[in-house]
């Protein structure tokens, strides 16, 4: 009884600390679609503006012509602004991981989030539940690490039992993040040490990266990184080199203030990317990302692993054929 009141008050004020996000219609049409061909560069480009580029020995001013919008330029000048606005579809995103190294290292935590942070994170067992949880952390996470750039971004809660496919997953044309309520989460992840509950929040950060990697980078020419997964682009799976470079980032800033185990799942997501769609991070990269590099820093390590990826893939694209 004791047990059930705790979690009703620990519940209760989660729901106070979330805001309403806006409504979507099932009409909306997608921004931007995943497969078109990118359009001509409006910034002035050199001519040399498609040159293909290492990822690892990038300098960013080699890429970008003077006029092309920058992530800080933009971060600066609405400075005053709260959310301060970042425009869409506007960035390379070989920014992004020094960018989100500024909001959280200047971000000041609310009297109601401290208690987010310090507080055990209580068990959930309906979808109703989840959400209110998930919710109040994808307020603190946007508001933490993205400056509020991912205010508009739905969150929606699916009780499912088909663990075939990922726990979340990222909606592109509705700005949307899925996260699935699995009777039986913690299977997936056998060496996971934390709750069901921790694992959902390390979910949702995961997803909210591809959200932001999706949603403020440039989708022309002048950035064909986007489209290029062995330059550290997201491609179509969107666990490109930014996203696992990103999401390290924010991951460590959370570890460090939390008390329990945080699980964003990068080395598996970064392993189907590479088999899929041959993304090719150097060994520094596979070191930070918890990575093998005796297995996956040579491509006839883990080139037999890439045919049974493959299979995984097309089995969770088309669950009815085995």
């Amino acid at each position: 009884m004791e047990n059930t009141a705790r979690k009703a008050t620990a519940m209760n004020g989660l729901k106070k600390m979330f805001s309403k996000r806006k409504d979507r219609t099932d009409s909306e049409p997608s921004p931007v679609e995943e497969d078109y061909e990118p359009p001509a560069c409006s910034y002035e480009c050199a001519p040399d503006c498609r040159k293909i580029y290492q990822y690892q020995e990038l300098s960013i001013e080699k890429v970008l012509p003077p006029k092309h919008p920058r992530i800080f330029d933009a971060w600066k000048e609405a400075i005053s602004s709260s959310p301060r606005p970042l425009e869409k579809f506007s960035y390379c995103p070989l920014e992004f991981r020094s960018f989100l190294t500024i909001p959280h290292s200047t971000y000041k935590f609310t009297a109601e989030q401290e208690p987010l942070l310090s507080s055990a994170v209580p068990e959930v067992n309906t979808t109703t539940e989840l959400s209110d949880l998930l919710m109040a952390w994808t307020d603190l996470f946007d508001a933490w690490f993205f400056g509020g750039a991912l205010s508009d971004t739905d969150l929606v809660i699916e009780k499912s039992n088909i663990s075939e496919i990922g726990l979340g997953w990222y909606e592109n044309p509705r700005n949307t993040i899925h996260i699935k309520l699995l009777d039986r989460v913690r299977d997936r992840e056998p060496g996971f040490t934390g709750s069901q509950e921790h694992l959902f929040i390390g979910v949702l950060l995961h997803e909210m990266v591809h959200a932001f990697v999706y949603l403020y980078s440039c989708p022309k020419y002048c950035c064909n990184v986007c489209f290029n997964p062995p330059l550290g682009g997201r491609g179509k799976l969107g666990h490109g080199l930014v996203w696992a470079d990103s999401l390290t980032l924010v991951s460590e800033v959370l570890r460090r203030k939390v008390n329990w185990p945080v699980f964003v799942n990068i080395p598996r997501s970064v392993a189907h990317s590479m088999c899929i769609e041959d993304c090719q991070p150097n060994k520094a990269q596979l070191e930070s990302w918890g990575m093998d590099v005796d297995k996956w820093g040579r491509v006839e390590n883990w080139s037999h692993l890439c045919e049974f990826r493959r299979e995984f893939y097309e089995r969770a694209r088309h669950p009815g054929k085995r």
